[in-house]
Order: structure tokens, then C-alpha cells, then sequence
């Protein structure tokens, strides 16, 4: 029982897990590479492995415990991460929601709920361990399931095209054989996907070795450019023909790529010299955004004994603070000219301060409230640090510098914007809630390390803006509602 962890939530208890193992000396295998911070990271994505496989913490570690060191080194700490973490969670009262399926097939084992039902199970070509706990319980208990499995000739398709979707058959065939249910298989030999034959012909040979050639292809074309930007340019003008000329909507137009991010801002800029709506279906880091940036910076300042100027210039140019732009260059300045740094920032500028008395003054609204938090912070908890960083940013008056931004933003008609800028400071006020609920005692450096860590994990969605407008995917995850043209980028590069 609880809330479900969100995603910071299981950073930090993961980074406390690894903090705890390392106090106790426990660690062999992974002692070296769980004190670098990325570790964190790598821990979450193996533990999200044993769950979808249906692997339980406490019997991982039973099961290793219990196997006379017949297991390596790693073995045994993958197996104590995943228990102390998930200790850590239930101390918290905290849900993993992977273990959603998992549990779910036990209570519908436990109360035959698909007893008498019909089933059906389509665009699948493989599935993990958890949801094959689902589907033994779907097989054992139902009137009927139908299953549609993208797959040819079976039998013969070891390391071939199909080779994971007939292991996947298999694993049906054996839990029906299991329960002593009759299996009957179809194979669809016409296909109804595709209204041309050029199509149809595309998708059925693609990956074989065949010398066959259709005789004539009206609805594909290859196309060869000299780079991502012709491509780009190419791709947006041939958009606006079918729109234009063939009275093709926006909407009915898709582009895909294995490689994204790579394109991204080509193509934006493309679509706003031919004046396309677009919708792209990536997620943005909130790293790189100025609200972050602030409190990083600010957080980088409180942990160096002498604090670096570029850090400091970083943090004033975010202009979230009471800080205006001619001061901003005016101390800008002088710091170059008088080379300012470290314990200076500490002391009242004294050069040439006859003359440049604003500089000084500068220096003191940005460094009063920062050598105020610092004290506020020295020998504290991640709950006292979190309520110093939060009445910091009160005191510096950044929640009004973000709503004038925000006002501005509206102002221009840029409204998801303002919208973007509100949600990364709610994303700020949920990680500073986190770390103070679950952080417990770490020293400043440690808070450092760890709050920069999660703001680099967090990444958000864009919206669509327009309910006609291209729909930029990533070829891997994209879903598409049956678009009448589709553009690929970077063919020839494999993808």
C-alpha cells in the first residue's frame, strides 16, 4: 500500500540505497563505480529489468544467498541493490508501479476474472516476464484468445526477420499446451494493410535477400540529398505541395527517424521559413532551462570555497533575480578588467569603485542573499537545505521575475511558453519536496551531486499546439492514425 513512487522519488531512494551499502562496506563487484553518480541511473534501469521479469527483491536475494558463492561478485550486489532499494521504498511507503502487472495477475488468478471471457491480443511482437504472469492467467481462465502475431513460415525463422515473434508463439503455444487448451493457427495470406501493391510489395521484401524488382512503384520514392538541411528544405516543399495542390491537411502527413535528435532543429526551422504547423513528438531536458539553471548555479556558488566567476555570471544572466541587464554587463565588465575572482566576491570591490560605485552595489544584491543561504545550510539536513533554497528564492523575488516572464510570454502569443515556464518551476518545487521528505542527513557536496543529478534526469513532452499540423515522430515509438503520406529521413544511414 501507498502512493506510487514518481521518478525522483526512486533517484534519490536509490542514490540513499547505494549511500548505505557503501557506509557498510558492502559492495565487491560495484564498490568503485556506485560512488560516480551516474551509477544511480544504471541501478534504476537494471532494477526496471528484474521487474518486468517478474524477479522479486526478496527472492533474488534469498535465492543468492542461499547459493554457497556459486554466484560472481556482481550477481550478489545487483542482488542486495534491488532488496536495500526496495526496502527503502516500503519504509517510505511508496509503490513501484511496474509491479502493477505483476500484482494484477495474481488477483485475477486469485478471483478468475477472465473466466468466460474473450480475448484478444493484437500489435504485439513480444512481451516481458510480468506480462507473460498476465497471460498465463488470461490462457488458463478464458473462453477464447485470440492472438495476432506478425510471423511467417514457423519453424523457420531461428535469427531470421521473425526470429523474437516466433519465441513469442512459442511462449503462447506452450502455456496453451500447459492447460491442456487446443491451439488452432491461421495464417492470413492476403494483406489488407496496404491499398497499393507497391506498398504491399515494400513491406514484404524489404528485409530478405531478393533480386525481385517491382515493375513500377507510384506511391514511394528514394530520394538522395546532399545533407540534413536539403533534406529538411526538400521534405518541407514537397509538404506544402500536397497541401496546396493536392488538398492534403497537415495532419495527414507524418515524418519519421530513428535518429531525432539530430534533426530537430533543422527541421523547426525549416517548417518556419514554409510556414508548416508541426507537432514533435520528442521530450525536452529541463536542465538547460533558465529557472533550473538559476538554482544550479546558486547551488554550485554555496559549495565552493571559492567561488568561480562564470558560475557566478551564469546565475546573474539568468535574469530571474532583481538583477537588470546594464548591471549585469556593468559587473560583467569589471570582473574581466580587474580579474575578480574566488573570496573577492566575499569582500567590497575596491577598484576604481569611485567611479563604478553601481558595481559594488551589484555585488551585494547578488551575494548578501547567496553568503545568507550559505550560513542557513552549513551542518544541515536535505529537509532544512530544501526550505533555505525555497525562502532563497522568495527573498530574491524569483517567483515574480517568473511571472512577468510568463506575463510577456502571453503577451506575444506565445501561451505554451508561459505554460512551459509555470510546469518547470512546479517540476523545481516537486524535486525540493522530494530530496526534503526523503533525503535524510547528507553534507552539502553530497545535496550538490545529487539535486544536479535529478534536474538532468527530468525531461517533459510538448503538446500539440494545433490540431492540424505535421506529426514528427521517432520511427521506433511512433504511433501513427493511419497518415496519407509519411516521409523517412535518413534511410541511407540504416535507420
Amino acid at each position: 500500500s501507498g502512493e506510487y513512487a514518481e521518478d525522483i522519488h526512486k533517484f534519490i531512494l536509490m542514490n540513499k540505497a547505494i549511500k548505505e551499502l557503501e557506509v557498510n562496506k558492502s559492495l565487491q563487484y560495484f564498490n568503485k563505480q556506485s560512488r560516480k553518480i551516474n551509477f544511480i541511473g544504471d541501478a534504476l534501469k537494471i532494477v526496471t529489468e528484474f521487474r518486468q521479469c517478474g524477479i522479486l527483491s526478496e527472492e533474488f536475494m534469498r535465492f543468492v544467498d542461499s547459493a554457497d558463492n556459486k554466484y560472481n561478485e556482481k550477481i550478489y550486489d545487483l542482488a542486495l541493490i534491488y532488496y536495500t532499494y526496495d526496502n527503502m521504498l516500503k519504509e517510505n511507503h511508496l509503490k513501484d508501479s511496474l509491479t502493477d502487472i505483476s500484482e494484477a495477475a495474481a488477483i485475477a488468478n486469485l478471483n478468475d476474472f477472465f473466466d468466460g471471457r474473450i480475448v484478444f491480443i493484437d500489435e504485439f511482437e513480444s512481451f516481458t516476464g510480468d506480462e507473460y504472469e498476465m497471460i498465463d492467467t488470461i490462457i488458463s481462465q478464458s473462453k477464447d484468445v485470440f492472438t495476432a502475431l506478425r510471423l511467417e513460415n514457423i519453424g523457420e525463422n531461428q535469427y531470421g526477420v521473425f526470429d523474437s515473434v516466433e519465441k513469442t508463439w512459442k511462449s503462447f503455444y506452450q502455456t496453451a499446451k500447459k492447460y491442456n487448451i487446443e491451439i488452432v493457427t491461421e495464417n492470413l495470406k492476403n494483406t489488407v494493410k496496404y491499398k497499393n501493391d507497391d506498398l504491399a510489395y515494400l513491406n514484404k521484401n524489404i528485409f530478405r535477400n531478393f533480386n525481385g524488382k517491382q515493375q513500377y512503384s507510384e506511391n514511394i520514392s528514394i530520394i538522395e540529398c546532399r545533407d540534413l538541411y536539403e533534406e529538411a528544405d526538400y521534405i518541407s516543399s514537397q509538404i506544402k505541395e500536397l497541401v496546396m495542390n493536392q488538398n492534403y491537411l497537415f495532419s495527414d502527413i507524418a515524418i519519421l527517424s530513428r535518429q531525432l535528435n539530430e534533426y530537430t532543429y533543422i527541421l523547426e526551422a525549416a517548417f518556419r521559413k514554409y510556414n508548416i504547423p508541426y507537432f514533435m513528438d520528442i521530450k525536452k531536458s529541463a536542465y538547460h532551462t533558465v529557472i533550473m539553471q538559476l538554482v544550479i548555479n546558486a547551488v554550485n556558488i554555496l559549495c565552493e570555497a571559492r567561488p568561480d566567476t562564470e558560475t557566478i555570471l551564469k546565475y546573474i544572466k539568468t535574469q530571474l533575480n532583481d538583477i537588470t541587464i546594464k548591471e549585469i554587463s556593468e559587473i560583467e565588465n569589471y570582473c574581466f578588467e580587474w580579474d575578480i575572482r574566488g573570496e573577492q566576491w566575499f569582500s567590497p570591490f575596491t577598484a576604481e569603485i569611485e567611479k563604478k560605485s553601481g558595481v559594488e552595489n551589484t555585488r551585494k544584491k547578488v551575494m548578501e542573499p547567496i553568503i545568507n543561504l550559505r550560513n542557513k545550510c552549513k551542518d544541515a539536513d536535505c529537509k532544512k537545505i530544501c526550505k533555505s533554497i525555497y525562502e532563497f528564492l522568495y527573498e530574491t523575488k524569483v517567483p515574480i521575475r517568473v511571472s512577468e516572464l510568463c506575463g510577456k510570454l502571453n503577451d506575444m502569443g506565445l501561451t505554451y511558453q508561459a505554460k512551459e515556464q509555470k510546469r518547470i518551476w512546479d517540476m523545481l518545487m516537486s524535486v525540493l519536496n522530494a530530496i526534503s521528505e526523503i533525503g535524510g542527513a547528507m553534507t552539502m557536496s553530497e545535496f550538490h551531486h545529487l539535486f544536479t543529478a535529478v534536474i538532468k534526469q527530468i525531461t517533459y513532452s510538448i503538446p500539440p499546439q494545433t490540431l492540424d499540423g505535421i506529426h514528427v515522430a521517432d520511427a521506433e515509438t511512433a504511433r501513427l492514425d493511419s497518415p496519407k503520406a509519411v516521409f523517412v529521413l535518413g534511410v541511407n544511414e540504416g535507420y
